[in-house]
C-alpha cells in the first residue's frame, strides 16, 4: 500500500517538474521574443534584461535538480521511518508473546 502511494507521489512529482519546466520555457521564449521585437530599448536596459534572463534561466535549470534532491531526501526519510516502524512492530509482537506466556503461567498457578 505504501509502495503504491510512494510510486504515485513520484509520478505526480515528475509530472509537476515537467509542467514547471514547460512554464519556464514559455517565459524564456516570450522574454526572448519580446527582447528581439523591441529595438527601442537602449543598451543599458537590454543588458539588464539579458542579465535577468540569464539569472532566471540558471535558476530554472537548477529547479528540477533541487526538487529531485529534496524528493530523494524525503523518500529516504520515509524509508527510514518505515523500517523503524517495522522494527517496532516486531518488538511489540515479542513483548506481546512474552506477556501471553507469563499470563498463561500465572493462570496455571
Amino acid at each position: 500500500m505504501l509502495k503504491i502511494y510512494l510510486n504515485k507521489m513520484i509520478q505526480l512529482f515528475r509530472e509537476n517538474i515537467r509542467t514547471i519546466s514547460q512554464i519556464v520555457s514559455l517565459f524564456k521564449s516570450r522574454i526572448d521574443s519580446n527582447s528581439k521585437k523591441s529595438d527601442t530599448y537602449n543598451e543599458d536596459e537590454k543588458s539588464e534584461n539579458d542579465g535577468i534572463l540569464l539569472i532566471f534561466s540558471k535558476e530554472a535549470d537548477d529547479l528540477a535538480n533541487l526538487y529531485q534532491e529534496k524528493f530523494n531526501e524525503f523518500s529516504d526519510v520515509l524509508e527510514t521511518k518505515i523500517n523503524l516502524l517495522k522494527k517496532e512492530i516486531i518488538l511489540h509482537k515479542r513483548i506481546n508473546k512474552q506477556l501471553r506466556s507469563e499470563n498463561a503461567k500465572l493462570k496455571k498457578i
